[in-house]
């Protein structure tokens, strides 16, 4: 149940004050009461009205708690860009709310009537010769024991700690939906699981001058047109330490070079994106070439 339901149940707006409530509490409940109410669902309907005004009574003695999240829940962690590559477990703490496990979600106790009325739901009082019948105020009209542990909500408040999995390849703030391991939904009909579900947002620490791109991660560097011509054995750093790699003579910009099983779940390979630097002043260079042209078409053709 919730406020909207019992509202609704109760007749009357979700505006009324805690005297209004009670007002209307009396009413229908003198309205259904079976004594006087010869209608098959008079007893039924006589205990919706008293769950309904108990959970109103209970929500207004305690407005700071809530005691029906049917909201899923939201939370945070921070991970390694090594551990975002390879995958990782994350302990998650946080608080929901549980089915009890006393009264498995009921609210009183299973084959325990209750002690104030036997078991009635109502109490017999009697004053000279009137003979006098009203409403159990211990079970409200349940017939069982009230359960103590959950104030007969069915549910409660818990403190989770929970494993867990980090896929590999997750990027920074990427959102995962943790199925069936929220807040516990009383009553539920249109649910497929009883929980609601968890919503895991997920930082990365970022790794200088490494991306995760697919299943590959994606590295930049710079060398010199020199060492881009002649090749060079350069040091990188990959998830796994420093490594090296050859750059190949004749090099051009823009050149891959990988290493295999270095990228997401050993599987992606680590990708560095060659940048070949130009000298800033190449005149003399440009003089070169031509020379070195003018010299190459005179052995040719002349």
């Amino acid at each position: 149940m919730n406020k909207q339901e019992a509202y609704k149940i109760l007749e009357i707006s979700s505006s009324a004050s805690e005297e209004e409530i009670k007002k209307q509490y009396k009413k229908l409940a003198k309205k259904w009461h079976p004594d006087s109410n010869k209608d098959p669902n008079a007893t039924e309907k006589l205990k919706s009205v008293n769950e309904a005004y108990n959970f109103l009574k209970n929500y207004k003695e305690q407005p700071d708690q809530n005691y029906y999240k049917l909201e899923n829940i939201n939370t945070y962690t921070k991970i390694s860009f090594r551990e975002s590559v390879l995958g990782t477990k994350v302990n998650l703490k946080y608080n929901r709310t549980v089915k009890c496990d006393d009264c498995n979600g009921n609210g009183s106790l299973k084959d325990k009537s209750c002690k104030d009325c036997g078991g009635k739901g109502i109490k017999i009082t009697r004053q000279g010769n009137s003979v006098m019948s009203q409403t159990c105020m211990t079970c409200y009209f349940s017939n069982k024991t009230p359960c103590s542990s959950c104030n007969q909500l069915g549910y409660k408040d818990a403190n989770i700690s929970v494993s867990v999995s980090i896929p590999p390849g997750i990027t920074n703030f990427s959102t995962l939906r943790l199925q069936g391991i929220g807040n516990y939904i009383p009553g539920n009909t249109m649910f497929f699981n009883e929980y609601t579900d968890v919503y895991l947002s997920v930082e990365v620490e970022e790794e200088q001058n490494m991306k995760i791109i697919g299943n590959n991660i994606y590295s930049e560097c710079t060398i010199s047109l020199l060492e881009a011509l002649n090749g060079k054995e350069l040091e990188v750093k990959t998830i796994e330490g420093t490594k090296k790699i050859n750059i190949p003579l004749k090099t051009k910009n823009k050149d891959e070079i990988k290493i295999p099983k270095l990228g997401v779940a050993n599987i992606g390979d680590h990708v560095f994106v060659i940048n070949v630097e130009y000298p800033e002043d190449i005149s003399s260079l440009i003089k070169l070439l031509e020379k070195q042209n003018d010299i190459e078409f005179a052995e040719k053709y002349l």
